[in-house]
């Protein structure tokens, strides 16, 4: 049945290859009421269709129920039981439930430290998809904690190797770029600012990444960091210079969403400073109080 549904998959056909999953189950369910391997494997078959149908909630709950099989099968030190964790948490964030891909992402990461350890091949991977998940969640702390962790990892890997220096380049740059979000969303704009300007100049330093759309992207976040500081002028001009990397890669909608962001910037700014304005005017207007006299409001002896 397996091999019919991936056949009838490949071709395309993927409502034929649900309809035979979904009857090899029923079927298995029918002759075996415990938890079985096989059982395991149509579950994740069943979940990577309904992936591709898009019936978000059907594939969530075809990965959990895949994953408690495998649980109850092997226990949680089996990489089969963190591999179906892998592709629920995957399918949380595909159906944008951040809260609980986080929360699947930091089980698997619990069982690892515990029965793999943090070295593990596995765990960095998992580590940045619970870092992202974290900051998507609106947990900024949580998330600044672990894509801090993410570039110990990195930093500790020292060069990379011949010819996949700009890869690597951009992978750093990328998580830096994403815990200063974290940072900032915190309150530690100072050490956000650090951050942003270090993947900025990274992309900048690499002839390959230089002027391409991470690079852009990279002054997207400096700008926000500034503009966060009320450092306005600097935040414009780094948003400016995204858009003028954004022009000279020829690609429209690019260049229209820079341009939208900068006029945004501008009117934010704007905004703040007439704001600013009208407090200084308000300030200026209301009457100071006059300290008292030394004789004033002392009884008569």
């Amino acid at each position: 049945m397996r091999t019919q549904a991936s056949k009838a998959a490949s071709e395309g056909k993927l409502k034929q290859a649900r309809s035979t999953l979904k009857h090899a189950l029923a079927d298995l369910r029918s002759k075996e009421k415990k938890p079985t391997q096989v059982a395991a494997d149509l579950l994740g078959d069943l979940g990577g269709i309904y992936r591709r149908l898009d019936q978000q909630a059907e594939a969530v709950a075809a990965f959990e129920e895949a994953s408690e099989v495998l649980l109850v099968l092997h226990g949680p030190k089996d990489p089969r039981y963190s591999l179906a964790l892998d592709k629920l948490g995957d399918m949380h964030v595909e159906a944008q439930n951040f809260d609980l891909a986080l929360t699947v992402y930091k089980n698997i990461l619990d069982a690892m430290r515990v029965h793999l350890g943090t070295s593990h091949p596995g765990y960095e991977p998992i580590l940045a998809k619970a870092a992202s998940a974290a900051l998507q969640a609106g947990k900024p702390r949580s998330a600044a904690k672990k894509f801090k962790e993410l570039l110990g990892f990195q930093d500790r890997r020292g060069p990379p190797p011949a010819g996949q220096e700009g890869q690597s380049v951009a992978g750093v740059a990328q998580v830096r770029i994403q815990y200063a979000r974290s940072l900032a969303a915190i309150g530690a704009l100072e050490e956000a600012l650090r951050q942003a300007n270090q993947a900025q100049e990274a992309y900048a330093a690499e002839s390959s990444l230089t002027g391409s759309f991470e690079h852009a992207a990279s002054f997207n976040g400096l700008a926000g960091v500034l503009e966060k500081l009320n450092r306005d002028e600097e935040a414009v001009s780094a948003m400016a210079k995204a858009l003028e990397i954004a022009q000279g890669l020829n690609e429209p909608e690019w260049t229209e969403g820079a341009r939208r962001n900068l006029a945004g910037l501008k009117a934010h700014v704007a905004r703040k400073a007439d704001r600013r304005q009208s407090e200084s005017q308000a300030r200026k207007q209301t009457p100071q109080k006059q300290p008292l006299d030394a004789h004033e409001g002392k009884a008569e002896l």
